[in-house]
């Protein structure tokens, strides 16, 4: 899993179970990826929008409101 600056921030292995990525200053809210990542990934704790690049992220209304007030 790569975090919005690139870093690597989790590497999944061959076993199926939960996992969890501390989220660091300031990269809440950004766009992150799956890169390399083959298998079944649930997103239990954060919204499920998953895109295959940025350009064709759909953001919900909400979303699209609160940054337009920032």
């Amino acid at each position: 899993m790569i975090d919005a600056t690139g870093h690597k921030v989790h590497t999944f292995g061959r076993e199926a179970g939960y996992f969890q990525v501390p989220v660091a200053e300031g990269q809440a809210g950004r766009l992150w990826q799956f890169s390399k990542s083959a298998g079944e990934r649930i997103l239990m704790t954060v919204p499920p929008y998953l895109a295959r690049s940025a350009e064709e992220l759909i953001l919900p209304a909400e979303v699209v409101t609160a940054d337009a007030e920032d």
